[in-house]
């Protein structure tokens, strides 16, 4: 077991998506400051954590076509 009390400033929480594919396991964690009130653990993971990844992959993709 692990501890952040001393090293954080403040609280925070922690989403994790579990899946099983057909590689193997699949475990994905988020640590958030957004208070559960504000983000849900499932719109967390899918409306802003996904959404930045395909931001992220849009991004490299753009990037690759203006080598020349």
């Amino acid at each position: 077991m692990w501890s952040t009390k001393d090293s954080w400033s403040h609280r925070r929480r922690i989403v994790a998506k579990t899946e099983w594919t057909t590689r193997g396991a699949n475990p994905r964690f988020v640590v958030t400051s957004l208070k559960p009130k504000r983000c849900a653990a499932r719109g967390l993971h899918e409306d802003l954590y996904c959404a930045r990844g395909y931001m992220e992959y849009w991004i490299k993709e753009m990037r690759s076509c203006c080598r020349f």
